[in-house]
Protein backbone atom coordinates (compact mmCIF):
# COMPACT_ATOMS: atom_id res chain seq x y z
CA UNK A 1 0.00 0.00 0.00
CA UNK A 2 1.49 3.27 -1.29
CA UNK A 3 1.12 6.59 1.28
CA UNK A 4 0.92 10.27 0.29
CA UNK A 5 3.17 12.39 2.12
CA UNK A 6 0.96 13.61 4.10
CA UNK A 7 -0.20 9.97 5.10
CA UNK A 8 3.40 9.36 5.62
CA UNK A 9 4.04 11.86 7.73
CA UNK A 10 0.82 11.33 9.74
CA UNK A 11 2.39 7.37 10.21
CA UNK A 12 4.99 8.22 11.77
CA UNK A 13 4.10 10.79 13.99
CA UNK A 14 1.38 8.25 15.09
CA UNK A 15 4.23 5.51 15.55
CA UNK A 16 6.15 7.72 17.33
CA UNK A 17 9.22 7.43 14.70
CA UNK A 18 12.13 9.18 15.34
CA UNK A 19 12.06 10.55 11.85
CA UNK A 20 8.61 12.04 12.62
CA UNK A 21 10.05 15.91 13.34
CA UNK A 22 12.72 16.24 10.33
CA UNK A 23 9.26 14.52 8.00
CA UNK A 24 7.12 17.18 9.56
CA UNK A 25 9.55 20.22 9.22
CA UNK A 26 10.19 19.14 5.69
CA UNK A 27 6.23 18.98 4.75
CA UNK A 28 5.85 22.14 6.23
CA UNK A 29 8.94 24.04 4.58
CA UNK A 30 7.94 22.37 1.13
CA UNK A 31 3.95 22.32 1.56
CA UNK A 32 2.82 23.73 4.78
CA UNK A 33 -1.28 23.33 3.59
CA UNK A 34 -0.75 19.71 3.60
CA UNK A 35 -0.27 19.81 7.60
CA UNK A 36 -3.92 19.74 7.58
CA UNK A 37 -4.32 16.48 5.63
CA UNK A 38 -1.59 14.98 8.26
CA UNK A 39 -4.12 16.14 11.25
CA UNK A 40 -7.54 15.33 9.73
CA UNK A 41 -5.37 11.33 9.30
CA UNK A 42 -4.03 11.91 13.25
CA UNK A 43 -7.64 12.34 14.72
CA UNK A 44 -9.23 9.77 13.16
CA UNK A 45 -6.43 7.47 15.11
CA UNK A 46 -7.28 6.69 18.96
CA UNK A 47 -4.25 8.44 20.07
CA UNK A 48 -4.06 9.33 23.70
CA UNK A 49 -1.69 12.21 23.49
CA UNK A 50 -0.07 13.81 20.73
CA UNK A 51 2.32 16.65 21.07
CA UNK A 52 2.93 17.65 17.62
CA UNK A 53 -1.71 18.33 16.90
CA UNK A 54 -1.38 20.54 20.32
CA UNK A 55 1.03 22.62 17.98
CA UNK A 56 0.06 22.09 14.66
CA UNK A 57 -3.98 23.39 14.76
CA UNK A 58 -2.04 26.43 15.64
CA UNK A 59 -0.54 26.15 12.60
CA UNK A 60 -3.61 25.59 9.92
CA UNK A 61 -4.83 28.13 7.73
CA UNK A 62 -7.90 29.54 8.96
CA UNK A 63 -9.92 28.02 5.87
CA UNK A 64 -8.62 24.81 6.31
CA UNK A 65 -10.71 24.21 9.89
CA UNK A 66 -13.98 23.60 8.62
CA UNK A 67 -12.81 20.19 6.68
CA UNK A 68 -10.89 19.61 9.75
CA UNK A 69 -14.28 20.14 11.71
CA UNK A 70 -16.07 17.45 9.14
CA UNK A 71 -13.16 15.34 8.93
CA UNK A 72 -13.52 14.91 12.57
CA UNK A 73 -17.55 14.13 12.73
CA UNK A 74 -16.26 11.24 10.24
CA UNK A 75 -14.07 10.02 12.94
CA UNK A 76 -16.80 10.23 15.77
CA UNK A 77 -19.19 7.85 13.32
CA UNK A 78 -16.57 5.54 13.11
CA UNK A 79 -16.00 4.88 16.47
CA UNK A 80 -13.14 7.02 17.92
CA UNK A 81 -14.19 8.02 21.22
CA UNK A 82 -13.57 11.65 22.12
CA UNK A 83 -13.03 11.27 25.47
CA UNK A 84 -9.90 8.63 25.17
CA UNK A 85 -8.48 10.25 21.98
CA UNK A 86 -6.86 13.63 20.86
CA UNK A 87 -10.12 14.22 18.90
CA UNK A 88 -11.36 15.95 22.21
CA UNK A 89 -8.34 17.91 22.64
CA UNK A 90 -8.71 18.76 19.22
CA UNK A 91 -12.18 19.58 19.08
CA UNK A 92 -11.65 21.97 22.64
CA UNK A 93 -8.78 23.86 19.99
CA UNK A 94 -11.84 24.61 17.48
CA UNK A 95 -14.02 25.63 20.17
CA UNK A 96 -11.16 28.32 21.06
CA UNK A 97 -10.41 29.20 17.56
CA UNK A 98 -13.16 29.16 15.10
CA UNK A 99 -16.18 28.21 17.60
CA UNK A 100 -18.16 28.12 14.49
CA UNK A 101 -16.86 25.67 12.62
CA UNK A 102 -18.22 22.99 15.58
CA UNK A 103 -21.91 24.35 15.09
CA UNK A 104 -23.02 21.88 12.56
CA UNK A 105 -21.51 19.07 14.47
CA UNK A 106 -23.61 18.19 17.76
CA UNK A 107 -21.07 15.36 18.68
CA UNK A 108 -17.88 17.76 18.49
CA UNK A 109 -19.30 20.61 20.45
CA UNK A 110 -20.05 17.92 23.05
CA UNK A 111 -16.66 16.80 23.16
CA UNK A 112 -15.49 20.42 23.03
CA UNK A 113 -17.32 21.04 26.06
CA UNK A 114 -15.92 18.12 27.84
CA UNK A 115 -12.70 19.48 28.06
CA UNK A 116 -13.65 23.02 28.85
CA UNK A 117 -11.69 24.27 32.06
CA UNK A 118 -14.07 27.19 33.82
CA UNK A 119 -10.78 29.66 32.56
CA UNK A 120 -11.44 29.32 28.67
CA UNK A 121 -12.98 31.94 26.68
CA UNK A 122 -15.12 29.85 24.03
CA UNK A 123 -18.23 32.03 24.96
CA UNK A 124 -18.90 32.83 21.22
CA UNK A 125 -21.08 35.67 22.52
CA UNK A 126 -17.67 37.27 23.63
CA UNK A 127 -17.60 41.08 22.47
CA UNK A 128 -15.05 41.36 19.39
CA UNK A 129 -15.49 45.00 19.17
CA UNK A 130 -13.35 45.87 22.22
CA UNK A 131 -9.59 46.69 21.73
CA UNK A 132 -7.34 43.85 21.76
CA UNK A 133 -3.54 43.86 21.47
CA UNK A 134 -0.88 41.29 21.52
CA UNK A 135 2.69 42.01 22.74
CA UNK A 136 5.42 41.33 19.97
CA UNK A 137 9.26 41.17 21.70
CA UNK A 138 11.88 41.72 19.11
CA UNK A 139 13.25 38.18 17.77
CA UNK A 140 15.66 36.92 19.84
CA UNK A 141 14.63 38.36 23.06
CA UNK A 142 12.55 35.44 24.05
CA UNK A 143 13.38 31.52 23.84
CA UNK A 144 10.12 30.51 22.80
CA UNK A 145 9.06 27.08 21.19
CA UNK A 146 10.47 24.14 22.60
CA UNK A 147 7.72 22.23 21.45
CA UNK A 148 7.19 23.22 18.43
CA UNK A 149 10.94 22.33 17.33
CA UNK A 150 10.24 19.19 19.46
CA UNK A 151 7.95 17.81 16.37
CA UNK A 152 9.57 19.99 13.92
CA UNK A 153 7.13 23.14 13.50
CA UNK A 154 7.81 26.89 14.17
CA UNK A 155 6.39 29.05 17.87
CA UNK A 156 2.71 29.19 17.35
CA UNK A 157 1.68 32.54 15.24
CA UNK A 158 0.76 34.22 17.60
CA UNK A 159 4.33 35.04 18.61
CA UNK A 160 4.42 36.65 15.18
CA UNK A 161 1.30 38.33 14.09
CA UNK A 162 1.17 39.74 10.60
CA UNK A 163 -1.55 42.34 11.68
CA UNK A 164 -0.25 46.09 11.68
CA UNK A 165 1.73 47.91 14.79
CA UNK A 166 -0.63 49.63 16.57
CA UNK A 167 1.30 50.39 19.55
CA UNK A 168 4.84 50.88 20.44
CA UNK A 169 6.39 51.10 23.95
CA UNK A 170 8.93 49.58 26.43
CA UNK A 171 9.78 46.72 28.63
CA UNK A 172 12.30 45.89 31.30
CA UNK A 173 14.00 48.25 33.44
CA UNK A 174 12.70 50.50 36.73
CA UNK A 175 11.70 53.70 37.40
CA UNK A 176 12.88 56.53 39.57
CA UNK A 177 10.28 55.95 42.08
CA UNK A 178 11.22 53.49 45.21
CA UNK A 179 8.80 50.09 46.40
CA UNK A 180 7.02 51.17 49.68
CA UNK A 181 8.34 47.90 51.17
CA UNK A 182 11.63 47.12 49.85
CA UNK A 183 12.71 50.85 49.32
CA UNK A 184 14.01 49.87 46.09
CA UNK A 185 13.28 51.57 42.54
CA UNK A 186 10.06 49.77 41.32
CA UNK A 187 10.28 47.48 38.57
CA UNK A 188 8.64 48.71 34.71
CA UNK A 189 6.64 46.30 33.14
CA UNK A 190 5.39 48.10 30.09
CA UNK A 191 5.86 52.00 29.70
CA UNK A 192 3.79 53.36 26.58
CA UNK A 193 5.28 55.27 23.75
CA UNK A 194 2.41 55.03 21.80
CA UNK A 195 -0.58 53.83 23.16
CA UNK A 196 -2.96 51.19 20.94
CA UNK A 197 -5.89 52.94 19.84
CA UNK A 198 -9.19 52.09 22.25
CA UNK A 199 -6.59 51.68 25.10
CA UNK A 200 -6.76 53.90 28.33
CA UNK A 201 -3.55 53.64 30.40
CA UNK A 202 -1.08 55.05 32.36
CA UNK A 203 2.42 56.37 30.74
CA UNK A 204 4.03 53.22 32.37
CA UNK A 205 3.06 50.08 34.52
CA UNK A 206 4.88 49.07 37.17
CA UNK A 207 5.62 46.62 40.19
CA UNK A 208 7.96 44.82 42.37
CA UNK A 209 9.72 41.92 41.03
CA UNK A 210 11.15 41.58 44.54
CA UNK A 211 8.06 41.56 46.86
CA UNK A 212 5.32 40.64 44.40
CA UNK A 213 3.56 37.49 45.46
CA UNK A 214 6.08 36.99 47.98
CA UNK A 215 5.42 39.94 50.56
CA UNK A 216 2.41 40.93 49.64
CA UNK A 217 -0.22 39.20 46.63
CA UNK A 218 -1.15 42.77 45.17
CA UNK A 219 1.15 45.82 44.87
CA UNK A 220 -1.25 49.08 43.76
CA UNK A 221 -0.33 52.61 42.95
CA UNK A 222 -1.74 55.97 41.91
CA UNK A 223 -0.41 57.00 38.99
CA UNK A 224 0.49 61.23 38.56
CA UNK A 225 -0.70 63.21 35.94
CA UNK A 226 2.73 64.46 34.88
CA UNK A 227 4.32 60.91 35.54
CA UNK A 228 5.74 58.84 38.56
CA UNK A 229 3.98 56.55 40.66
CA UNK A 230 2.99 56.32 44.55
CA UNK A 231 2.79 52.60 46.40
CA UNK A 232 -1.17 52.81 47.83
CA UNK A 233 -2.86 50.56 50.06
CA UNK A 234 -3.34 49.44 53.59
CA UNK A 235 -0.39 47.12 54.58
CA UNK A 236 3.20 49.08 53.55
CA UNK A 237 5.55 48.68 56.17
CA UNK A 238 8.85 48.27 55.27
CA UNK A 239 10.03 44.48 55.13
CA UNK A 240 13.41 43.00 53.69
CA UNK A 241 12.49 41.37 50.78
CA UNK A 242 12.62 36.96 50.75
CA UNK A 243 13.35 36.91 46.98
CA UNK A 244 15.41 40.27 46.09
CA UNK A 245 15.22 40.42 41.99
CA UNK A 246 17.11 42.25 39.55
CA UNK A 247 14.83 44.24 36.80
CA UNK A 248 14.28 42.92 33.72
CA UNK A 249 16.73 43.98 30.81
CA UNK A 250 15.15 46.53 28.78
CA UNK A 251 13.73 46.23 25.24
CA UNK A 252 11.39 47.79 22.56
CA UNK A 253 7.80 46.36 22.10
CA UNK A 254 5.50 46.67 19.86
CA UNK A 255 1.57 46.04 19.82
CA UNK A 256 -0.48 44.53 17.10
CA UNK A 257 -3.93 44.05 16.92
CA UNK A 258 -4.92 40.93 17.61
CA UNK A 259 -7.31 38.27 14.63
CA UNK A 260 -10.17 37.37 15.56
CA UNK A 261 -9.23 33.68 16.09
CA UNK A 262 -6.45 34.36 19.06
CA UNK A 263 -8.99 36.64 20.76
CA UNK A 264 -10.24 33.65 22.88
CA UNK A 265 -7.00 31.70 24.40
CA UNK A 266 -7.04 29.99 27.71
CA UNK A 267 -3.44 29.48 29.62
CA UNK A 268 -1.14 26.64 27.74
CA UNK A 269 2.71 26.95 27.40
CA UNK A 270 2.56 27.34 23.46
CA UNK A 271 0.89 30.76 22.22
CA UNK A 272 1.75 33.94 23.17
CA UNK A 273 -0.29 35.05 26.34
CA UNK A 274 1.14 38.17 26.63
CA UNK A 275 -1.88 40.52 26.36
CA UNK A 276 -3.46 44.23 26.48
CA UNK A 277 -7.15 45.05 26.73
CA UNK A 278 -10.06 42.20 26.18
CA UNK A 279 -10.19 39.74 28.91
CA UNK A 280 -7.61 38.33 30.39
CA UNK A 281 -6.95 34.41 30.77
CA UNK A 282 -7.04 33.01 33.91
CA UNK A 283 -4.57 30.38 34.93
CA UNK A 284 -6.47 30.28 38.30
CA UNK A 285 -10.49 31.09 38.49
CA UNK A 286 -11.21 35.23 37.73
CA UNK A 287 -10.05 37.44 40.55
CA UNK A 288 -11.12 41.29 40.01
CA UNK A 289 -9.87 43.26 42.57
CA UNK A 290 -11.21 46.29 44.18
CA UNK A 291 -9.63 49.18 43.42
CA UNK A 292 -7.72 50.47 46.74
CA UNK A 293 -8.95 54.24 46.91
CA UNK A 294 -13.02 54.24 45.43
CA UNK A 295 -13.46 50.18 46.13
CA UNK A 296 -15.09 49.35 42.62
CA UNK A 297 -14.19 46.49 40.51
CA UNK A 298 -11.44 47.41 38.53
CA UNK A 299 -10.76 47.18 34.88
CA UNK A 300 -8.52 44.78 33.21
CA UNK A 301 -5.45 46.54 31.18
CA UNK A 302 -2.65 43.84 30.83
CA UNK A 303 -1.06 40.58 31.26
CA UNK A 304 2.45 39.02 31.48
CA UNK A 305 3.49 35.57 30.57
CA UNK A 306 6.39 33.17 32.33
CA UNK A 307 9.31 34.81 30.77
CA UNK A 308 12.69 32.95 29.63
CA UNK A 309 14.50 35.86 28.29
CA UNK A 310 17.65 34.91 25.88
CA UNK A 311 20.90 35.68 28.17
CA UNK A 312 18.71 36.75 31.24
CA UNK A 313 16.14 35.30 33.72
CA UNK A 314 13.58 32.72 33.59
CA UNK A 315 11.00 35.04 35.17
CA UNK A 316 7.75 32.42 36.48
CA UNK A 317 5.75 34.70 38.42
CA UNK A 318 5.19 31.43 40.81
CA UNK A 319 5.61 28.50 38.95
CA UNK A 320 4.94 29.08 35.37
CA UNK A 321 2.02 31.94 36.21
CA UNK A 322 0.74 34.78 34.67
CA UNK A 323 1.20 38.66 35.85
CA UNK A 324 -2.05 40.74 35.42
CA UNK A 325 -2.86 44.55 35.62
CA UNK A 326 -6.28 45.87 36.37
CA UNK A 327 -6.65 49.44 36.61
CA UNK A 328 -9.10 52.31 38.16
CA UNK A 329 -10.06 55.31 35.03
CA UNK A 330 -11.63 57.83 37.73
CA UNK A 331 -8.81 57.16 40.46
CA UNK A 332 -6.03 56.61 38.03
CA UNK A 333 -4.78 53.82 40.09
CA UNK A 334 -3.16 50.20 38.96
CA UNK A 335 -3.36 47.27 41.10
CA UNK A 336 -0.62 44.11 39.70
CA UNK A 337 -1.14 40.37 40.67
CA UNK A 338 -0.07 36.65 39.66
CA UNK A 339 -1.74 33.51 39.57
CA UNK A 340 0.30 30.33 39.07
CA UNK A 341 -0.57 26.41 38.88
Amino acid sequence: MEFSRAGEVAWAVANDDPTAPDLVRDLWAEAPRELASVVEALVATPLGHCTLLQVAVDHLATDDLPALAAAMSDAVANGIDPARSVLGDVAHELSLQAPETLRPYPDLAAAASARTFPRAETDEGTDESEPMYHLQFPPGFLIIGDASTQVGLPPSPTWSLDSPVAGTGRFGGTVADPCALCGNPLHLLVGFDQVPPGIRAPAQVVTCLSCLGWSTPTLSFAHHPHGGVQPIGDDLQPREPEFPAEPFPQTPISFRPTPRRWRRQEWNPLQNLHRLGGPPVWVQSEAIPDCPMCHADMRFLLELDSLEIQGGPWWLWGSGGLVYVFTCDPCQTTATFWQCS
